[in-house]
């Protein structure tokens, strides 16, 4: 078969092409595309759909890169005219009207670009499967990584009506080797079959456990040795995935941990919430955590300089502030970093994105801001120089390659957004020398919820290294 490409692929991109179109025609209609983030796996795909002539296909990506990415480039790489519909923007019902009158009246080529927050969605949801298309493409294909998601319940049962099923993502296991199951459901489900039970028993030790409050007993992972038959779970996840790391050379990267000593007074409410789990601010007003991930906010919150303080009487909410070197710390690392330059600053709660913004003020720096409220990609691409990012919103599919600095100002404990923003930066495009602060803040004695989230971030990467890199188990 001879390939028309509009733009020149580099010799990764050509042989992940060339490997699905193999696969093809051997019969195979499915795969996935692991290559490494900024590694040009758009490119890959919009060549593959060319290559096919598929009359109907459906994009399903994050609602950033839906909304910013594949429209660009589709209209960059594509050697032929394709009509796009962009979804994004609509309600389910306006989807499932735009889909149906475009399906039907359309003579040309049609690619359909949706956001995984609205596939599943009716009446959108039973459209697609009433009139399936030719092909459906998983950008970021991790989304649907969690079984019992009402997205990834959705995404196989289209697989079971759609052909061509393909994934792309360049963190498949974000988590966990566990990970893999809902993604290969939608794939191919005689890969790892379709019972989650059967699939965690083959590849996970599990213990029993109890809850020391309720009595109840629940299976959890044996912390001592997880995982097991690791070997066969690569074998069968390869059996049909493009793995490479593109061939292209990126500046070196130093990382530097900027750390300080909290306040006594600080550590002292930090020790008592994390003791406690609960914090008495007064006779009428109290900090609550519920449960482990509410007690990592919490500390997460107070290290930050704030806590949500409810009245017990009205339930009302109010901010509690407290003094913190945190903002100071950041002030003096952005003061430090020349002005022409750009640096990306990745948050976790919309309070820091509002103390960020102060600081940025205070120091003379123009900013844009990406979060679940706002998209300032443009602004940023178009000249303001920090960009403040929501890890939650901006960790994936965007290019800020225009930036050599980033700051966490703090950590997510997910080791997929952790890997999916530092990829944001240094990335193919990205032609200096890159630099990641982590800001951590320390207590007089023992680990703070800092140091806790960046030791378990650094450590939990090993396993899934070993597995993405195709080294002996």
């Amino acid at each position: 078969m001879k390939l028309y490409l509009k733009t020149k692929p580099w010799p990764h991109q050509l042989a992940a092409l060339r490997y699905f179109l193999k696969r093809n025609k051997q019969g195979q209609t499915f795969g996935t595309l692991f290559t490494d983030m900024g590694s040009g796996k758009t490119k890959i795909m919009i060549d593959f759909i060319n290559a096919m002539n598929f009359n109907l296909t459906l994009i399903v990506a994050p609602k950033k890169a839906a909304e910013l990415v594949w429209p660009k480039e589709i209209a960059k790489h594509s050697s032929y005219p394709y009509l796009i519909l962009d979804l994004t923007k609509y309600s389910s019902e306006r989807k499932a009207q735009e889909y149906i009158e475009t399906v039907k009246y359309t003579s040309m080529n049609l690619i359909v670009i949706v956001n995984y927050e609205s596939v599943w969605r009716k009446p959108f949801s039973e459209v697609l499967l009433k009139t399936p298309p030719k092909c459906v493409i998983c950008d970021e294909l991790h989304r649907i990584k969690g079984a019992g998601s009402k997205c990834s319940r959705f995404m196989h049962i289209l697989s079971r009506r759609v052909k061509y099923r393909y994934g792309m993502t360049g963190t498949p296991l974000g988590q966990s080797p566990l990970d893999v199951y809902a993604q290969y459901r939608f794939i191919d489900d005689t890969i790892f079959g379709t019972r989650l039970d059967a699939f965690t028993d083959k590849y996970a030790n599990m213990v029993t456990m109890t809850n020391n409050t309720t009595g109840d007993t629940f299976r959890a992972l044996d912390k001592g040795k997880p995982f097991k038959n690791l070997k066969e779970l690569q074998e069968r996840m390869f059996s049909c995935a493009f793995r490479t790391n593109s061939e292209i050379k990126l500046p070196p990267t130093t990382e530097v941990l900027v750390e300080y000593q909290i306040s006594p007074k600080l550590e002292n409410t930090y020790k008592e919430l994390q003791k406690e789990g609960c914090l008495m601010l007064s006779d009428t007003e109290y900090v609550n955590s519920s449960n482990v991930l509410a007690l990592v906010t919490r500390l997460q919150q107070v290290i930050n300089g704030y806590l949500p303080v409810t009245d017990i009487e009205t339930k009302k909410t109010r901010l509690e502030e407290f003094d913190t070197y945190r903002q100071k710390i950041l002030s003096e690392l952005i003061d430090g970093i020349p002005t022409w330059e750009r640096i990306v600053i990745f948050c976790k709660y919309r309070k820091d994105i509002k103390d960020i913004i102060k600081i940025c003020e205070e120091n003379d720096r123009d900013w844009a801001e990406i979060s679940g409220r706002h998209n300032g990609y443009d602004e940023w691409i178009l000249g303001k120089k920090i960009l403040i990012v929501q890890i939650q919103s901006g960790s994936e599919g965007l290019d800020f390659t225009l930036a050599r600095y980033c700051i966490d100002y703090d950590l997510h404990y997910s080791l997929l957004l952790y890997k999916q923003s530092r990829k944001r930066i240094h990335r193919p495009g990205q032609t200096r020398p890159v630099t990641y602060f982590t800001i951590i803040a320390r207590l007089s004695k023992g680990k703070s919820i800092d140091e806790q989230i960046y030791n378990a971030l650094q450590r939990n990467a090993n396993i899934i290294d070993e597995i993405m890199e195709n080294r002996k188990i």
